[in-house]
């Protein structure tokens, strides 16, 4: 009995027409690309087209002009810095509105009665032998008041000012050492560029709390005012030591 061959078995192929159908796929979105359609009238058009061929609009866009308008200026330029640069900017300022109120308070014109009632005054404060204790109370209660926002600036200013003016007293009352030479004379002593230092962070920090209002980082600038505070300590702690160190001798 013969029987037929088993039917080889071949490996099916996609047919031609579904191959044909992705092409024709792909060539659709490659015109979908080179087609838009028109600005007016929304009939579709290639997308190198100039003028509509329905409606006759040209089709050319022109980029819109560049803006003339200030990148920043003013407070909004100041609020949009970097908090870094901005409070390195604030305490230079602070810095330098110490440092130009004691040289001007270091030229006033006293009286010889004026200057004797200071310097007596200043004595009866500070007493004959200060500890560091007793220079460091009186230095920590004006830092406080540089930290309250909006005014420490100005109180920065009054407290320098100030000392410039005692400055101006011890040197007359001695009458051998000129006001320009004793305002030099105060930034020999290192205990002296501390408390500058401590001043100038304090009324910059009192700044910055009021610039973290505006710009809802009030949160943020409580943590610096922490570490502010616990530097300025830190700082009037280290110049009281050296000071009631330097006097004792």
């Amino acid at each position: 009995m013969v029987t037929d061959p088993p039917p080889v078995l071949r490996r099916s192929l996609p047919p031609k027409k579904e191959a044909s159908s992705i092409e024709e796929t792909k060539q659709g979105e490659q015109d979908d690309d080179a087609v838009t359609f028109c600005r007016f009238c929304g009939s579709k058009i290639t997308s190198d087209a100039k003028f509509c061929p329905y409606c006759g609009i040209s089709q050319e866009r022109k980029p819109p002009p560049p803006s003339t308008a200030p990148k920043g200026s003013g407070l909004g330029k100041i609020l949009g810095m970097p908090s870094f640069r901005l409070r390195i900017r604030v305490f230079v300022i602070s810095l330098l509105i110490f440092t130009a109120c004691l040289f001007l308070g270091s030229q006033a014109q006293l009286s010889p009665e004026e200057a004797t009632r200071l310097v007596e005054d200043f004595g009866e404060v500070i007493g004959p032998h200060p500890t560091a204790i007793d220079i460091a109370s009186r230095n920590v209660f004006i830092c406080l008041l540089l930290f309250i926002p909006l005014v420490g600036p100005g109180i920065l200013a009054f407290v320098s000012y100030n000392t410039g003016i005692m400055a101006a007293a011890l040197a007359q009352y001695s009458g051998s050492i000129t006001s320009i030479e004793i305002f030099l004379t105060m930034f020999l002593f290192p205990w002296a560029w501390l408390e500058i230092a401590a001043y100038s962070l304090a009324s910059a920090q009192s700044i910055m709390l009021l610039v973290g209002g505006f710009t809802r980082s009030f949160r943020k600038e409580a943590k610096y005012f922490l570490l502010s505070l616990a530097l300025c300590l830190f700082l009037l702690g280290s110049a009281a030591i050296i000071e009631a160190a330097f006097i004792a001798q």
